[in-house]
């Protein structure tokens, strides 16, 4: 069972991790709206149903976290794909609860915005690291095929000089 573990998190990688975990929470999100939304998730996103019904936004987080498992299974290159769901979706969420705040409809919104806010703020940090992970693993293995043509050009230089 460790092998395959092991090439999972090899192939999703830190990023691709963080977008999978992200994913499926941005799920349960929706499936909560969707089937039984509380009543102060509604209050707060007022400025959002007034938009559209809060079932219509639960079944955007779902889009959303499933576009950021997506995402996840994607080369680097793409992560962007499921990254701006994943972290698009908390942002217009801060702004509702924030909004909600404003009016005077969510005294607690102020502070649930900012924790909304939290969320793509991991998620930049987290794609930064793993941007930087991979440079690293990037440029090691350029210097261990630089090391591997050295020892085989002195290998090769000292059978001729013999």
């Amino acid at each position: 069972m460790r092998g395959p573990a092991r090439r999972a998190a090899r192939r999703l990688g830190l990023l691709g991790a963080g977008l999978l975990i992200t994913g499926i929470l941005w799920i349960n999100w929706g499936l909560g709206l969707v089937l039984d939304p509380r009543f102060g998730t509604v209050r707060a996103a007022t400025a959002l149903t007034a938009l559209a019904p809060i079932h219509v936004w639960g079944w955007t987080w779902i889009t959303a976290g499933a576009l950021s498992c997506a995402g996840a299974l994607l080369p680097d290159r793409r992560t962007w794909i499921g990254l701006i769901p994943a972290a698009g979706m908390p942002a217009i969420w801060s702004a509702a609860y924030v909004l909600a705040r404003a009016v005077g409809e969510f005294p607690q919104g102020f502070n649930s915005g900012l924790t909304w806010l939290g969320y793509p703020a991991l998620l930049a940090l987290l794609a930064a690291a793993a941007r930087r992970v991979l440079e690293e693993h990037r440029r090691r293995r350029h210097l261990e095929t630089e090391v591997e043509h050295l020892r085989l050009t002195a290998a090769s230089t000292a059978r001729g000089g013999e």
